[in-house]
């Protein structure tokens, strides 16, 4: 009786662990996602940077003020995408998916989608953290550069 719950138990584990790689493979994507939009959108702005280093602000004070930026439109877009889920699940997606048979059933099921306090929470906090290492490297690549380079620049 104790070796179906020790297998039981095992195949939990490793579906877990499945789940936990998927989830990193995805956050990688959505990281270099972030990272490539808010790069270009420094890039755009090098001459801003220039300004601003040429009127004495340090290359902390320049990153300092794009880490805000990110992290303002980090938490915007994350619970925008938190309510917008929340409406869609509770507007379509309410009287569930329906699914075909599966083998050994004769008839189609519906399935619902349970959203989770943790789960949200958890999504608002990793796409805070991959907005603000997204904005992190972005913008210290920009505030390194020469002040003349980056006032030249258009």
């Amino acid at each position: 009786m104790e070796l179906p719950k020790v297998y039981y138990q095992h195949a939990v584990d490793w579906l877990g662990s499945q789940f936990q790689v998927i989830k990193l493979i995805i956050l990688v994507i959505v990281l270099l996602g972030i990272f490539n939009t808010v790069f270009t959108s420094v890039l755009e702005r090098k001459q801003e940077v220039g300004n601003l280093r040429a009127n004495g602000e340090s290359i902390r004070q320049v990153i300092s003020l794009f880490l805000a930026e990110g992290a303002i439109l980090g938490f915007m877009g994350a619970v925008i995408g938190a309510v917008f889920t929340l409406l869609l699940n509770a507007s379509i997606l309410g009287q569930g998916i329906l699914m075909p048979p599966s083998p050994g059933i004769m008839r189609q099921f519906r399935v619902f989608i349970e959203l989770q306090l943790f789960g949200s929470a958890e999504s608002i906090l990793l796409c805070m953290l991959c907005v603000l290492l997204g904005t992190f490297f972005a913008s210290v690549q920009v505030a390194r550069m020469p002040i003349g380079k980056a006032l030249r620049s258009l």
